[in-house]
């Protein structure tokens, strides 16, 4: 009789120990791919000595939906370069459209740019979505 309780309580002890340790290889390589995504927008400048290039008409996917006649209303966001990105710094120059491969905000990160009131600015949100650009495309020169 103490054989037929053992066993099954021994079973879900084992369980519950497995089911606390997950395999974490599957996960990070599910967060690698997860995590890139392209972006386009125009270039208002590059400064490699900061790691950072600084973009207006920033958009995911396609190109941007504003309006093309008035570029200079459009915010500008500063962004961080790391990595391959920072090589193609120095091949684009003010105006060009570009495509950007980005890593957004991890949880580990420190979120910058929340207001008091709990509302978000645009640069916020431009880093929560592309915290790390890692590789600059050229997609059309400056006129």
């Amino acid at each position: 009789m103490k054989l037929t309780i053992l066993a099954p309580a021994l079973a879900l002890c084992g369980g519950l120990a497995l089911a606390q340790h997950p395999g974490t290889t599957a996960a990070k390589k599910q967060d690698k791919r997860a995590g890139d995504h392209k972006m386009t927008a125009e270039v208002v400048s590059t400064d490699a000595t900061a790691q950072q290039i600084t973009v207006r008409q920033l958009s995911m996917g396609g190109p941007s939906t504003t309006d093309p006649a008035s570029p200079s209303d459009s915010p500008t966001f500063t962004l961080k370069v790391e990595g391959k990105a920072l090589t193609s710094l120095s091949s684009v120059q003010t105006g060009d459209q570009v495509t950007i491969s980005c890593k957004p905000l991890t949880a580990s990160e420190p979120a910058a740019g929340f207001l008091g009131s709990g509302a978000i600015t645009s640069q916020a949100m431009a880093e929560m979505h592309c915290s790390r650009v890692t590789d600059i495309n050229k997609t059309k020169s400056a006129k």
